[in-house]
């Protein structure tokens, strides 16, 4: 492998062909690295000070950290080593034309996106862009779309929050998203001459975009997004790059919903056709096709297009992941509400619909003027051996938000509820 000052080599390994051109990556992380990870003393931190002391050594892995402490006090700030870039922004490969290094170092870690003690009350992030628009460096152009966000806004900004409401958010299935295309939508069908797209625009008209478990307009919606979203890119990109650029919700979803509610763009004429197609047109042809994939792929039965129907998440173990004896070793299968745009997540992969490989890995609350007062639920359980009683006791509560399961912090309500005891020793 063949070492530059911008990173390794990557051309050579790759079986496509880019001509002459020699192409290196660069990260920033394997740069600036330091001794340390840096979390274990975020787990020491005892004040809002000590944890952003200790965010600040963490240098090897960019996280959005949120904490708070007894005091009262809030913050929010990522880790991470952003370069400061003299010239470019990091989407696109940086032509090396002179000897000139184009990062002059590492963001200060006390520089990075964040804030302390916001007068609004409330911190939190959702994994989107953090960086203000007067931000002075060159933060990212990979971020998680702000739908999510907007909904903590939504939900935090007109009302005092208490543990309750910060429990209810995370079951929240309010998307965003299809509040601001749906209309779009919906207006298009209306006018058609079709019924099957009349009917299209009732179905989707009297939706009040949560993404329920007995919702049809959830899926309708999402289905023809994605069909909107391919007849969009592919006649320009071709099959192969347009299944490459949606396979990262990251990348095109926030700009695509920005270009649908704009309502014109070039990318909306199919340029195979000799015809100037325009953005209702291709909402007309993605609802069929919707319909039409819908149909073949679940029934003409309606009913078996409900959101929890066809949006589940998966539980597999390590000796069977299907069959008889992967549901006597523990899978599961659960109907899920909420998508990738609401606070419930639930994300599928573009290309396998609606299968949720991504979701909460915690849900939690935490009173910090009681050490009881903890609530959190696991999606599975606190074992991972097969046949155990424990191995899924915590999905039903994982998925109602009406569980409330408090944990044990306080060394007095652990003893109270310690069921056996082991200890361990050495012999030294």
């Amino acid at each position: 492998m063949r070492l530059t000052r911008r990173g390794p080599v990557i051309s050579d390994l790759s079986s496509r062909q880019i001509g002459d051109a020699v192409l290196s990556v660069r990260w920033a992380s394997a740069e600036y690295m330091g001794r340390e990870l840096g979390l274990d003393a975020i787990m020491r931190a005892t004040s809002i000070e000590d944890a952003l002391d200790a965010i600040n050594t963490v240098r090897t892995v960019s996280l959005n950290f949120v904490v708070g402490d007894t005091s009262g006090r809030i913050a929010r700030r990522a880790s991470g080593a952003a370069p400061i870039r003299l010239r470019g922004d990091g989407m696109t490969p940086f032509p090396v034309t002179d000897g000139e290094d184009n990062w002059a170092g590492p963001i200060p870690a006390d520089q990075m996106p964040g804030e302390i003690d916001p007068q609004r009350g409330w911190t939190g992030t959702a994994n989107h862009m953090t960086a203000p628009a007067d931000y002075p460096y060159v933060y990212t152009t990979f971020a998680s779309p702000a739908y999510r966000y907007r909904r903590i806004s939504e939900l935090f900004n007109e009302a005092s929050v208490t543990a309750d409401d910060l429990w209810s958010a995370q079951y929240d299935t309010l998307n965003i998203f299809a509040r601001d295309l749906a209309p779009t939508y919906v207006s298009a069908w209306a006018v058609s001459d079709d019924e099957a797209l009349q009917d299209l625009a009732a179905l989707l008209g009297d939706w009040d975009y949560h993404d329920l478990e007995e919702s049809l307009a959830t899926t309708l919606f999402q289905e023809t997004t994605r069909q909107l979203a391919q007849m969009t890119f592919e006649d320009e990109l071709g099959s192969d790059m347009t299944a490459l650029y949606l396979s990262n919700w990251y990348i095109w979803q926030e700009r695509f919903g920005q270009m649908v509610q704009a309502g014109t763009s070039p990318w909306f004429d199919d340029i195979r056709t000799e015809e100037i197609e325009d953005l209702p047109e291709l909402i007309r042809l993605a609802g069929l096709a919707a319909v039409e994939r819908l149909t073949n792929t679940y029934g003409a039965d309606r009913s078996k297009w409900k959101w929890g129907r066809v949006n589940q998440m998966r539980f597999t173990g390590p000796l069977r992941r299907d069959g008889i004896v992967g549901s006597l070793t523990g899978n599961l299968n659960v109907p899920m509400s909420g998508s990738g745009e609401t606070l419930k997540r639930a994300l599928y992969p573009y290309h396998t619909p609606f299968d949720t490989q991504w979701t909460a890995s915690l849900r939690m609350t935490a009173d910090l003027n009681d050490p009881d007062k903890v609530r959190a639920v696991l999606p599975g359980g606190v074992v991972g051996r097969t046949f155990h009683a424990n191995l899924n006791d915590q999905v039903e509560q994982w998925a109602d938000a009406a569980t409330r399961t408090y944990w044990w912090f306080s060394d007095e309500a652990i003893e109270a509820d310690t069921r056996s005891t082991m200890t361990l020793t050495s012999e030294n």
